[in-house]
């Protein structure tokens, strides 16, 4: 908790990793906007498609989400973590 008031539901710092790669179960819409093709609209999709199924279970539930295809999704793959190590 930063501030001693910001609520637990904040996302902890650790949603971007040293290497640069974004942790989806953790990733703010700031955090998921770092990846390329993905502007406000489609990480608005991705936290509530994580809202739906609870977490991500792996990155090809990103497929789930409207405009995000086979190769946008490659172009992620290398770029995100389902959960952190």
């Amino acid at each position: 908790m930063l501030d001693g008031g910001i609520a637990d539901a904040e996302v902890p710092a650790t949603a971007v990793l040293p290497d640069g790669r974004v942790v989806l179960n953790l990733a703010s819409a700031e955090d998921l906007r770092r990846l390329p093709g993905i502007g406000p609209t489609k990480a608005a999709g991705i936290l509530a498609l994580r809202m739906k199924l609870k977490r991500f279970r792996k990155i090809e539930d990103l497929r789930r989400v409207k405009g995000i295809g086979r190769r946008s999704l490659e172009r992620l793959r290398p770029l995100c973590v389902v959960d952190p190590p």
